[in-house]
């Protein structure tokens, strides 16, 4: 036997390495385009509620998701029910929301009811207190079928509380949920844009 021929040269045996590393990055893309295929596809198919406000004398409901009004930071994806009932001049507020960061999220759903503070034949307004470090102020504008709610800190903070971090006030008005999502930062697509522009 040959023991020249039996053992690998040097160059065999990187034919091997430069194989690895091929298909090691031809799985990486694989991956990469997978994951933006799901992105696209979810982005093309958007969900949620239509923007429903109406109301008489007696009750009022809407839907729709809260969006900032005042051009700051995006908010976390939510779907909102409110329903005011003259005769107890309580509103309910139902809310969903998508909490977390992209590796880690859930949903968290909260409902509460709140005082109105005015009630005319064209719109309701009512009051949120208990929020910690800011109080809320929703209205319903039945004449334009609008719904709009300002966030402010609290001009005395509760003891133990920290709100360093919060913004002095954000302005949302509820929209469409489709719309809401629409309007949401488009998904990165590195892979598929590279594509696209050599095309």
């Amino acid at each position: 036997m040959d023991i020249a021929n039996a053992v690998a040269t040097p160059k065999q045996r990187n034919r091997w390495k430069i194989a690895f590393f091929v298909l090691l990055a031809f799985f990486a893309l694989f991956i990469e385009m997978a994951r933006e295929t799901t992105l696209l596809v979810d982005a093309k198919a958007p969900t949620g509620p239509p923007l429903t406000v109406r109301g008489d004398a007696d009750f009022a409901q809407a839907y729709g998701s809260w969006v900032r009004s005042d051009g700051g930071s995006r908010l976390m994806p939510n779907t909102v029910q409110i329903q005011c009932d003259a005769a107890t001049r309580i509103c309910t507020e139902a809310q969903a929301s998508i909490v977390g960061s992209t590796g880690f999220q859930y949903l968290d759903v909260l409902s509460a009811t709140y005082p109105v503070t005015e009630w005319t034949a064209g719109s309701i307004t009512y009051a949120k207190q208990d929020a910690g470090c800011v109080a809320y102020q929703t209205r319903l504008d039945l004449a334009q079928e609008r719904a709009t709610a300002t966030r402010k800190l609290r001009e005395e903070i509760p003891a133990g509380l920290t709100c360093d971090n919060l913004e002095p006030e954000v302005r949302m008005e509820l929209t469409s949920g489709i719309a809401a999502q629409q309007a949401a930062p488009k998904p990165k697509t590195p892979v598929f844009d590279l594509i696209a522009s050599l095309l």
